[in-house]
């Protein structure tokens, strides 16, 4: 007798759980994969940054980044197809949302303060993945709730501008610090303003981003612009996908790809991009 395998269970966003992310800026979606998961998944990273590390001669000394991550393996790539992942995606941004890329990380050292870009009135996330267990004071994502919204944001950027804030000290007012194992998915606005603290060498780190469909002109301005700025720096004017990416598309995956395909990003005046990048700083 064959036994199928049970079928991964749906997440559906609670009414609480869009009101503290519209508010705060961020969830923690507690083992949401099981430790099983992880095993494949912390092997899977590793087969992704262990290449680059040994080309570059990467010696633990500075961070080591890999953009796209999830493209470069068969076993994360299935994390963007995994409905617990998209439904949380879908929940947040619509499904009609993009997806923009992925990167992978060996820390180093402490993080100071900064947002990862984003803009007001436009919904754009990260979804984070920790491969090793991080605290307060041992590398977790510490972040100030609620530092997404436009007038708190822009209020933290003049303190931190005028020195008042201190950007390379953990102690920012507000800081909430989301402690996390392996298992838990982390997602947060890319506004809010985060930091890490006390991580030890080496500590692994991947992220997968997601923007909204842009309804404004001035949000496809801004999306346009944001992908161009990461298709010269970071992909050395290549397409925005991989070949596996595309290649191996179900309807689904079409379906977030398909705004930055429109807009040329995949064109074919564009070299390919077969594997991903990688570097130290």
């Amino acid at each position: 007798m064959t036994v199928e395998a049970a079928p991964t269970p749906r997440y559906v966003l609670s009414k609480e759980e869009h009101q503290h992310f519209d508010s705060m800026g961020f969830l923690v979606f507690r083992q949401l994969f099981s430790q099983r998961e992880m095993g494949e998944i912390d092997a899977a990273f590793m087969r992704v940054i262990s290449g680059p590390a040994k080309r570059l001669g990467y010696d633990g000394s500075s961070r080591l980044a890999v953009v796209p991550t999830i493209e470069g393996d068969d076993r994360l790539l299935d994390l963007f197809d995994d409905c617990r992942i998209n439904d949380i995606v879908d929940g947040l941004l619509g499904d009609d949302c993009i997806y923009h890329g992925s990167d992978g990380n060996y820390y180093v050292g402490n993080t100071g303060w900064h947002p990862d870009g984003g803009a007001p009135d436009y919904r754009t996330i990260k979804v984070a993945f920790y491969l090793d267990p991080v605290g307060e004071n041992s590398g977790c994502l510490s972040i100030i709730p609620g530092s997404h919204l436009p007038k708190f944001h822009a209020g933290i950027k003049r303190a931190i501008d005028a020195r008042t804030y201190d950007r390379q000290s953990p102690d920012l007012p507000g800081r909430y610090p989301l402690v996390s194992e392996p298992g838990d998915v982390v997602v947060f606005h890319h506004g809010v303003w985060h930091s890490s603290w006390g991580g030890k060498t080496g500590r692994r780190m991947f992220t997968i981003n997601y923007d909204a469909n842009p309804v404004a002109p001035w949000q496809e301005t801004y999306l346009k612009g944001l992908m161009s700025t990461i298709s010269h720096k970071t992909r050395g004017d290549r397409r925005i996908y991989t070949e596996r990416m595309v290649n191996s598309a179900n309807e689904g995956r079409m379906k977030k790809l398909s705004k930055l395909i429109e807009w040329g990003f995949q064109d074919e005046s564009l070299q390919p991009m077969h594997e991903p990048h990688s570097w130290i700083y």
